[in-house]
């Protein structure tokens, strides 16, 4: 069953300041495993990311394997919209 725009809207402003906080970090913690399945919707409507890798990318390439996450987002939000 999709969910209205509004809820949508909302889990991924909360997903994306999640991540923008993981990425924040000298280096940059990536998620690297962000699905549907590590995402998590708590009653209250907050969201969580579970399995978060604890990986960092030291070396100046954490800033490029950033990517990986904004797409894994991007997969993520087009497969709950519809």
């Amino acid at each position: 069953m999709p969910i209205g725009p509004t809820a949508w809207r909302r889990w991924c402003t909360q997903i994306l300041s999640a991540l923008s906080y993981l990425h924040a970090w000298e280096p940059p913690l990536i998620h690297g495993t962000l699905t549907c399945d590590t995402i998590f919707i708590q009653h209250n409507g907050l969201i969580k990311i579970g399995s978060v890798w604890h990986r960092m990318f030291a070396n100046g390439q954490g800033k490029d394997t950033t990517a990986l996450d904004i797409f894994a987002f991007g997969i993520c939000a087009l497969e709950v919209r519809s």
